[in-house]
């Protein structure tokens, strides 16, 4: 029966989806998983640091994830998921760099809400709502950079939201995060 449905041989339908496969991966369809090798050999220790908080989402850390053929190890988030980051010492101001980027292009889009926990407070530092389905921009790596005020408290945590766009419909609400950086504001 497949031998009927695939011709003589069977081995061109395999070819032209491999080729579809790659394609997808290329143009920034899809994540690309690397192996555990290749994760240890390009480890970049800023991931490690960030733990999961809350949400029933996923967190994948070390992704290989492309957007319009640029290819980033990435942290990676599936809504609904909280990561943190846990901050001591240093008051004052916080600067955050990344780049970030949906990693599908379909759905109702996905808010990125960041947030700094200190003691009983819940301060708001940046919120950003990406739509790669209908927004061309956000096909491509974004650069984030922003400050996060610290309320006077040195320890606490950095939060990173992602939930569902405005229709509630959480199909492919993946963020991915690239070479984030967490260093206090007067730092580069």
């Amino acid at each position: 029966m497949i031998s009927r449905v695939l011709g003589r041989g069977g081995h061109r339908p395999r070819k032209a989806v491999l080729a579809l496969v790659a394609f997808a991966v290329w143009n920034g369809a899809c994540p690309t998983a690397r192996s555990p090798l290749e994760q240890a050999a390009g480890d970049s220790n800023w991931m490690e640091r960030w733990q999961r908080k809350s949400g029933d989402g996923e967190f994948h850390r070390g992704m290989r994830v492309a957007r319009r053929g640029t290819v980033r190890p990435s942290l990676v988030l599936a809504a609904p998921a909280q990561i943190a980051l846990q901050w001591k010492g240093a008051a004052g101001r916080l600067r955050v760099r990344c780049w970030a980027a949906p990693v599908f292009n379909i759905g109702d889009g996905c808010l990125l809400s960041v947030t700094w926990v200190g003691d009983d407070r819940t301060l708001s530092a940046f919120s950003r709502y990406f739509d790669a389905a209908r927004n061309e921009a956000d096909r491509e790596w974004s650069r984030l950079d922003f400050l996060v005020e610290m309320g006077g408290r040195p320890d606490g945590e950095l939060v990173f939201e992602l939930t569902g766009g405005p229709e509630g419909d959480l199909t492919a609400d993946w963020m991915a995060f690239a070479d984030l950086t967490v260093v206090p504001a007067g730092e580069r």
